[in-house]
């Protein structure tokens, strides 16, 4: 008779063999693709950092939060790129199990701060934009906002090192899925508490983060559309055109909208038929920087927190998981171009740094 074990062992062994193989081309390309974004991150991430710190200006309450992504970010970039890069390059962890346990650990934690930092921006802009002042304040004053950042770190650091360590007891190893140090998909109790993490904090700022921005972005229409529709009344247009620039320009002193374009002239489209109204700057403006944030967050979380949750099921999907591990670094990189450069005031300092560098190179040739 046919022995068919022997030929489903021998067919789930080569199966195996093929989804951790992977050429010296691939390895190489992953390698690049870490050393570039590691780069980017760490430069761009120091120069925000340096640009708040030395400009009166931008340091707002809002910007507390941008400076908290940017150190976190850097940390990220500056810390664990290095070794997740000769790691890939070598196709094995060069240090010892202790410090791989620690680089992840420490991954865990600062991108949890990143994430959490990310929906405190969302909210911090939905307040100032879509709530009164006193509202704002109330929640999102100085204590509050030092507060908030504390307990970000407290429970990132908690959840990396505590719970991880003592209570999930995670198993974490150099993995040839990932060509570098990783959590276990494969390990029980590992699994449980990726999936955890991955369904409470990725999929709810999933939701929540888009949310936001869609609702500044219609309170913001709103406002305008009142504006344009005070025709009649000269004492009425001047109240709500003044209350509504009075609301911009509060939000343009926090940095959330450029100033040259944060006032409203309902003159303008007094006597504008509907349909030829069209987006303001700061309206385009907020556009882009949720389509941005949205699609960042996606492209750099969704695939791998899908192939954490499923891979044990469908182990193809870890075919793609050294990609989607080097998309995790696409976000510390790409944070300072949405959340900094966006910025006028922001963008403005981190140039004038710049030049200075320029400027002391040339001084000492």
């Amino acid at each position: 008779m046919w022995n068919f074990s022997d030929f489903e062992n021998e067919t789930s062994q080569r199966d195996d063999e093929d989804l951790y193989a992977v050429s010296d081309g691939v390895r190489i390309m992953q390698a690049t693709a870490i050393a570039f974004l590691g780069i980017t991150g760490a430069i761009g991430n120091f120069l925000v950092i340096l640009s708040i710190a030395t400009t009166p200006d931008l340091r707002t309450l809002h910007n507390a939060f941008v400076l908290n992504l940017s150190v976190s970010d850097f940390l990220l970039s500056a810390v664990t790129c290095p070794l997740n890069f000769a790691s890939v390059l070598l196709d094995r962890w060069p240090l010892g199990s202790v410090a791989c346990r620690l680089c992840v650990q420490i991954s865990l934690a600062l991108m949890g701060v990143s994430l959490l930092t990310l929906a405190a921006v969302a909210s911090n802009r939905y307040f100032l934009i879509s709530k009164p002042r006193t509202v704002y304040e109330r929640f999102c004053g100085r204590r509050k906002v030092l507060a908030n950042i504390v307990f970000m770190w407290l429970q990132a650091v908690i959840i990396g090192f505590v719970v991880a360590e003592f209570v999930a007891r995670v198993k974490t190893d150099f993995n040839p899925l990932f060509g570098t140090c990783a959590l276990d998909p494969f390990h029980p109790s590992t699994w449980v508490f990726i999936t955890v993490l991955i369904v409470l904090v990725i999929f709810t700022s999933l939701v929540v983060i888009p949310l936001q921005y869609f609702l500044m972005f219609r309170t913001i229409r709103a406002s305008k559309r009142r504006v344009r529709g005070v025709v009649g009344s000269t004492a009425v247009s001047t109240a709500v055109s003044s209350g509504t620039n009075d609301a911009l320009a509060s939000v343009a002193s926090q940095g959330a909208v450029d100033p040259d374009t944060a006032s409203v002239q309902p003159s303008i489209h007094k006597h504008r038929p509907r349909r030829n109204i069209t987006f303001s700057k700061e309206e385009i403006r907020l556009v882009k920087m949720s389509f941005f944030v949205t699609l960042l967050f996606v492209v750099c979380w969704l695939p791998q927190s899908l192939t954490y949750v499923l891979g044990p099921t469908y182990p193809v999907l870890f075919r793609a998981a050294r990609f989607e591990f080097s998309l995790l670094l696409l976000g510390p990189a790409g944070n300072p171009f949405i959340y900094a450069w966006m910025n006028t005031n922001m963008r403005r300092a981190c140039l004038r740094l710049i030049k200075c560098q320029k400027c002391r190179g040339l001084a000492l040739h």
